[in-house]
Parts: structure tokens; C-alpha cells; sequence
């Protein structure tokens, strides 16, 4: 039982670390705080159910990070602006 514990006190850890990163790709894609985070959020909870993540090099975690972020962000992005659905209004803060 304590093994799992540090495996998932580890990974909730890794996924952390990620977080920020994530939210900057969404953000760059999307130009909007709200969909970026969702976007972010998508890309981390589909990361986490990968079995290899305690496992993968810091690269290559980027690099999984990256492309499931980009996959959510457009996927935001195409749903944002499907016919029918009111777009939201884009906010930038600096």
C-alpha cells in the first residue's frame, strides 16, 4: 500500500510540475484564461492515465505535455467557434 501511495504522490508531483507549462501553450492558442486552463487541465488528466509516466524522461514528458495541450487547445478552439456558439469575449492581462 505504500508503494502506491508515493507512485500516486509522484505523479500528482510530475503533473505539477507541468501545470504551468501546459497553461502557457493553451494560453498562446487560445489568447483566453478560461479555455486555457480548461485546455491545460484536459491535457494533464489525459497525461495522468498514461502508465509510463513515472517512467518517461523529462523531455519526453514535455513533449507529451506539448502535444496533448495542443490537441485540447484546438479542440477548445474548434468547439469555441462552432456555428450556434456564442464566442467568448478574449481577455489579455499583463
Amino acid at each position: 500500500m505504500k508503494k502506491l501511495a508515493i507512485a500516486v504522490r509522484q505523479k500528482i508531483d510530475l503533473l505539477r510540475e507541468q501545470e504551468l507549462y501546459a497553461y502557457q501553450i493553451a494560453y498562446y492558442i487560445l489568447q483566453n484564461q478560461r479555455l486555457a486552463e480548461e485546455a491545460a487541465k484536459t491535457a494533464l488528466i489525459e497525461l495522468s492515465r498514461g502508465c509510463l509516466l513515472l517512467k518517461e524522461p523529462t523531455e519526453e514528458l514535455r513533449t507529451s505535455v506539448k502535444r496533448l495541450t495542443v490537441h485540447a487547445s484546438l479542440a477548445l478552439a474548434g468547439a469555441a467557434s462552432a456555428p450556434g456558439k456564442a464566442k467568448e469575449k478574449k481577455t489579455v492581462s499583463y
